[in-house]
């Protein structure tokens, strides 16, 4: 039945093509999906920061690393020095 498409190059060619895009949007909704729940992991980890729950137990709740949530500390930070319109005082080490 498929014995055509066999010998067909211009066949295999756009069954290769066609297998290459699904592959590429197999990959794309993964990488979208993955990058959903990276942000999921970031708004629960910025409202436990809120709450002032410790770093350690975030990490594990989230999935985060403890770095990842240091930045997320930075950022409200910094979110919140500009809300607020002040600069905060340098510090002399």
């Amino acid at each position: 039945m498929f014995d055509h498409v066999n010998s067909d190059p211009e066949a295999q060619e756009f069954i290769r093509m066609r297998e290459k895009g699904i592959r590429d949007y197999n990959s794309a909704v993964k990488s979208a999906e993955r990058k959903g729940e990276m942000e999921g992991a970031k708004n629960v980890a910025k409202n436990l920061l809120n709450l002032g729950v410790d770093i350690g137990i975030i990490s594990t709740s989230t999935g985060l690393s403890t770095d990842e949530i240091k930045l997320l500390i930075r950022q409200l930070f910094l979110e919140l020095v500009e809300e607020k319109n002040v600069r905060p005082r340098p510090t002399f080490q």
